[in-house]
């Protein structure tokens, strides 16, 4: 199979958008600046090198200035607080795992290419799996970027020591050049590495002179994992003309251009939510436990042990402490279970802890616990969660893959006498339990495949000794020889899980699936291992994040799907908790509301902009002052919107942004973010309502399908461009300031007097004018003699002479915002026989019981009203509307429409909210549509709606509005 990309999704629009606008201003086409470029680009001794090779390199004409101004409206316009000067030639993408990131940086190099003739690109990576991982997604998208999106060939290499020859390829082609290459490949002595070593093959020149002569844009995928003094000085090396790096999780914030947190990515469901289920032992244990989870020797030896401790209430329950020498454990617990347990002696090599006559426990090893149970009861957990998925799924064309982490390889796999491999515990565990849950149901086993053997695999790093296959576990660190056979097996294979067709569903592994390595249709993960790294949580979700595909490679956007059921040996508050502290330690913060947290937040009255970070700012302090929040963000119990007559009491104007507030903190709390399996109900299908004559003709008047096309007048665009280029500000012409200050010297120092004399200086026909006639037509498709009759009519050609690059851009905004609102007034429908979303599968796909969380259950009051006995809804408002529509003796039916009800619109899908039936003075019938929004939608949003009524009107629902907490319109 081959998965299918979206090109249209809005969030990627604006990551790539917010670095190709850095360079807004570059003129397009390097063959005209062809001087400047052997002038600017190639200096001192690599002039020389330059006409010897040939080569062809990225040349960036704009100044740090121009480049900054760009920067820094990005920045506002994406709710990050503009820098006041340029943190180097570093532009930063924050990204959440699973969000897409790869896609980002390779589309973007692609319209970089496209818009400003950039062709070299160097994508660094910090190991083999996410090198292998790039490689292979350069390959599989290459026909999605060339045939599908139209942008230009190009070509990839992957550059290791042993074939440093590809440099000679990669900088003298004329062609886009990617090449990707781990950081080990350049860093570290500059007399052993080959990429410094002179080649009699590539004319006595050293590779890296290849690299530096065509100033490549060099592309870091995870860089605060190579962030040494060793890693900087080797990218310099290379000359880059900039540098962007791309992470979910960075360091340091170089010049942060757009940010897309974990937070963001749930709140929009970008990426799967995430489910715990705990499996633990629940009462108290009746003999002593103790478990040595670590050994530290600073600032003093310590050995940290989990313990059964007793609190001030006199409960008893397994925690973990930091012990020293000569403690005695029934002091240091509280429980008097441990008397006669002191500690000995402890040890780091090994690591290990000597405790009274009991004898020495080494690391991962427990006494008195029931470890074997509650793994057992783990892998059942998963195994059960997979076959229920699988059974709801199984008509969608979903493959379900489940992912267990073991504590170690041995559990799963071990030797016989003879040295032969055989079954460990987990797998002979998973064999008896598969088959025990397999049988539970008749349906189970028609889905399910009867041999336990051909559903799990396991994934190991693979050596060969004496002639026999050994798996152990592939370390943490630097990828070696060892890792490469792993990820050989693991990366080339992985699109072939995603097949129905393959029986494996159950994968198993100890740590070769790290970073580089994830499936999209990873549902259920199991770790059966200790979270020993101090990102280890974050490391494992990571690992199915993504939204899945179905057979047909197309990706699933529906939320009641989309869940990764984490199933976890702590309890769901212990692992949110963790998961919050690694993200913080990241610098990542969830659980808790950001200053920038409302900047984007669209205006009212102008959807085309956002509240920015200072207005964003303003509310946060707000919130602060009320004691809604603390001082770390921190949601406080004062934040209570279902409280009678609760207000934010927001200043001034942004008092009308009051929903959206509450809705955006809402979602930032933890339990939003990571949610309890425990905590979900049962919906149960309202089967009377479901098949009823009025559901019936309701479904009829808003089920017609239609399809679009766009009429406008060639003269009404032009006139529209033209009032939209006048109400622009006048631009600034090109000046040179030069100011005089009267300079004091005293003895306290030098002292600025005060400006004594200012002269400017024009710099109107000093420089060379881009094609502008080009350039607006390649970006806006617009015909030449169009562009010509907009820039003539404006009255303002005249300001392109003074400056050009800015008369350029401003245009260019003009003419795209006028096209956005040409094509929506100009869409016409055109109604089909056919149905959009047939009755017959929407009363298939709710006549099921269904698990759902509560925090997102609205249950039903009046139950003859709709077609289930609780509501799923998204926002306080949802929850509103819904409470209104229950509570009105005039609605006789209402729904919230699924999320595979969808209408196309010339700027993507659309799937409106509600359908209602009300009924006139006790008689008439009124069907109507209605969508709940807070009133500060993104213009596309609105384009959406609007592209929405007249769809309506086509196939005769004339009653298709917006409601809003101010006013619902029923």
């Amino acid at each position: 199979m081959k998965i299918k990309y979206d090109s249209s999704q809005p969030f990627q629009l604006q990551a790539i958008s917010a670095i190709t606008g850095v360079f807004e201003g570059q003129p397009d086409g390097a063959d005209a600046f062809d001087a400047v470029l052997q002038s600017r680009s190639v200096r001192g001794a690599q002039v020389g090198l330059f006409d010897e090779i040939g080569a062809i390199g990225n040349n960036l004409l704009l100044d740090d200035d121009a480049i900054l101004e760009n920067v820094k409206s990005i920045q506002n316009d994406n709710g990050i607080a503009p820098v006041e000067k340029l943190n180097g030639m570093n532009f930063s993408v924050e990204m959440e795992t699973g969000t897409g990131k790869t896609y980002v940086y390779l589309r973007t190099a692609l319209e970089m290419a496209k818009l400003y003739g950039f062709s070299k690109f160097i994508i660094i990576v910090p190991s083999i799996a996410i090198k292998e991982g790039v490689k292979s997604s350069l390959d599989g998208m290459r026909e999605h970027f060339t045939r599908e999106m139209g942008y230009s060939p190009y070509e990839a290499s992957v550059y290791d020591g042993k074939n440093p020859e590809v440099v000679q390829g990669y900088a003298t082609s004329t062609m886009t050049q990617f090449m990707v290459m781990t950081i080990d490949a350049i860093r570290g002595n500059k007399n052993t590495r080959v990429i410094h070593q002179e080649r009699d093959k590539l004319n006595g020149i050293a590779p890296i002179e290849y690299l530096a002569a065509v100033n490549p844009i060099v592309i870091m995928d995870e860089p605060q994992k190579m962030e040494g003094e060793l890693s900087t000085s080797a990218i310099n090396d290379l000359n880059p003309m900039c540098t962007l790096r791309y992470s979910a999780t960075h360091t340091h914030e170089y010049n942060m251009m757009y940010r897309l947190d974990p937070v963001d990515a749930h709140r929009e469901k970008l990426v799967k939510s995430i489910v715990v289920a705990n499996a633990q032992q629940e009462g108290s244990d009746a003999k002593p436990y103790i478990k040595l989870i670590d050994v530290r020797n600073t600032p003093k030896l310590q050995a940290y042990v989990e313990v059964l401790v007793r609190d001030k209430n006199g409960n008893v329950g397994r925690k973990p402490l930091w012990v020293n020498h000569h403690d005695k454990l029934d002091i240091r617990t509280g429980n008097s279970i441990y008397e006669g347990y002191t500690i000995n002696e402890i040890s780091t090599v090994p690591a290990s802890v000597e405790v009274g006559s009991q004898g020495v426990l080494m690391l991962g090893e427990n006494w008195g616990g029931n470890e074997d149970q509650v793994m057992r009861e783990m892998i059942r957990v998963t195994i059960a969660e997979h076959i229920k998925r699988e059974y709801l799924l199984r008509d969608q064309g979903i493959k379900v893959l489940s992912l267990f982490f073991v504590d170690k390889v041995a559990s799963y796999l071990e030797y016989d006498a003879d040295g032969n491999m055989v079954d460990g515990k987990f797998a002979r565990w998973f064999d008896e339990l598969y088959q025990e849950e397999r049988k539970k149901s008749r349906f189970y086993e028609d889905i399910m495949p009867e041999d336990s053997s051909e559903v799990r695999k396991a994934y190991f790093a693979e050596m060969r000794r004496g002639g026999k296959t050994s798996f152990v576990d592939s370390k943490e660190g630097k990828g070696n020889a060892q890792d490469e056979s792993a990820y050989d097996l693991i990366m080339k294979g992985k699109e072939k899980l995603l097949d129905q067709a393959n029986p494996v569903r159950f994968i198993f592994s100890h740590s070769a699936l790290k970073e580089g390595w994830d499936n999209p249709n990873v549902f259920q993960i199991c770790m059966m291992r200790e979270s020993g790294s101090e990102n280890d949580r974050r490391q494992t979700i990571g690992r199915g994040l993504r939204l899945p595909v179905r057979q047909d490679g197309t990706r699933v956007f529906d939320g009641q799907i989309n869940q990764l059921m984490v199933v976890a040996n702590e309890s769901y508050r212990d692992f949110a908790n963790n998961l919050q502290k690694e993200y913080k330690k990241a610098g990542i913060q969830i659980g808790f509301v950001r200053r920038s947290e409302f900047a984007r937040i669209s205006l009212h009255d102008d959807p085309n902009n956002t509240l920015g970070h200072q207005k964003s700012n303003e509310i946060w302090e707000c919130l602060l002052r009320r004691g809604m929040i603390d001082h770390e963000g921190r949601v406080l119990a004062n934040f209570a919107p279902n409280r009678l007559n609760f207000t934010l009491d927001l200043p001034g104007d942004l008092q009308k942004y009051h929903a959206e507030v509450v809705d955006i903190i809402e979602d930032c709390k933890i339990d939003k973010f990571v949610k309890d399996a425990r905590k979900r109900e049962k919906v149960h299908p309202n089967k009377e309502v479901l098949y009823s004559p009025l559901l019936e003709e309701l479904w009829k008047r808003i089920s017609h399908k239609t399809t679009y096309h766009v009429v406008f007048d060639n003269g009404q665009i032009v006139m529209a461009a033209i009032s939209a280029i006048k109400a622009k500000p006048e631009l600034k012409p090109l000046r040179i300031e030069v100011k005089r200050h009267r300079v004091l010297l005293r003895r306290g120092g030098v002292h600025n007097d005060g400006m004594v004399g200012e002269v400017t200086h024009d710099l109107a026909g000093t420089f060379e004018l881009p094609d502008i006639i080009s350039e607006l037509q390649d970006s806006t498709g617009l015909t030449r003699q169009t562009i010509v009759d907009i820039l003539t009519g404006s009255g303002r050609l005249h300001e392109f002479l003074k400056n050009p690059y800015d008369y350029v851009q401003m245009v260019k905004s003009a003419i795209k915002s006028v096209l956005a609102r040409v094509v929506v007034d100009g869409v016409e429908y055109e109604k089909m026989g056919e149905r959009n979303y047939e009755l017959r599968n929407f009363q298939k796909d709710s006549d099921t019981e269904v698990e759902r969380f509560i925090d997102r259950l609205y249950e039903v009051k009046h139950r003859q009203k709709t077609v289930s006995d609780r509501l799923e809804l998204d926002s306080a408002t949802e929850q509103k509307f819904a409470e209104y529509l229950d509570s009105r003796e005039d609605i006789k039916l209402f729904l919230k429409l699924p999320s595979k009800f969808t209408i196309p619109t010339p700027v993507g899908d659309y799937n409106p909210d509600w359908a209602i039936i009300k009924e006139v003075n006790g008689v008439e019938k009124v069907y109507m549509v209605r969508e709940t929004k807070n009133g500060g939608e993104r213009e596309n949003e609105l384009h959406k709606i609007a592209c929405a009524k007249k769809h309506f009107e086509t196939i005769g629902m004339y009653d298709y509005a917006k409601s809003t907490p101010d006013d619902w319109r029923v």
